[in-house]
C-alpha cells in the first residue's frame, strides 16, 4: 500500500524536489489523447458498417446477375464497387490519422511554480558543485605543468 501511494505522490507532484508538470496539464493531455483515439474509433466503426451493407448489396447484385443467367457489370454494380473503394480509403485515413502523433493541444502560459526545494537543499547543492569543480581544476592543474616542462 506504501508503494502506491508514493506513486501517486510522485504522480500529483508531491514528491520531493523533482519539478513535476501540473496535473492539470498530465488531465488535458490525457484527455486530449482519448478524445483522438474515440474520433478514429467512431469513424472506423462506421466505416466497417457501411463497408459491410455496401459489399451485402454487391454480393446480392451479382448472385441475381448470375441467377439471371450472366453476369455484367450494370451502373448499380459499377457504383457499387466506387462505394467500397471510397469507403477504404477513408477507412485508410482513419487508420493513418489515428497513427500518427498529433502536436499537443496549445499550452496556456502558466506563472512560474516557485522552487520547491528548500533553502537548506540549494546550499548543499551549491557546496557540492564548488567542490567538484576545484577537484576538476586541481586535476587539470598539474597536467598544465606537466605539458609545460616539455
Amino acid at each position: 500500500m506504501n508503494i502506491m501511494e508514493l506513486l501517486l505522490k510522485f504522480l500529483m507532484g508531491a514528491g520531493g524536489g523533482v519539478n513535476m508538470p501540473n496535473p492539470v496539464e498530465i488531465s488535458k493531455q490525457i484527455l486530449f489523447q482519448i478524445k483522438k483515439i474515440l474520433k478514429s474509433l467512431i469513424i472506423l466503426f462506421i466505416c466497417a458498417v457501411i463497408f459491410c451493407l455496401l459489399l451485402g448489396y454487391l454480393i446480392d447484385r451479382t448472385l441475381t446477375q448470375m441467377d439471371a443467367g450472366s453476369v455484367e457489370f450494370t451502373n448499380s454494380i459499377i457504383f457499387l464497387i466506387v462505394l467500397i473503394v471510397i469507403n477504404l480509403i477513408v477507412m485508410a485515413w482513419a487508420l493513418k490519422k489515428a497513427s500518427e502523433k498529433d502536436e499537443a493541444p496549445v499550452k496556456e502560459p502558466r506563472a512560474e511554480i516557485p522552487n520547491p526545494a528548500s533553502p537548506l537543499e540549494t546550499a548543499v547543492a551549491a557546496l557540492i558543485l564548488n567542490f567538484i569543480k576545484e577537484r576538476e581544476l586541481t586535476r587539470e592543474a598539474p597536467s598544465d605543468k606537466n605539458t609545460a616542462d616539455l
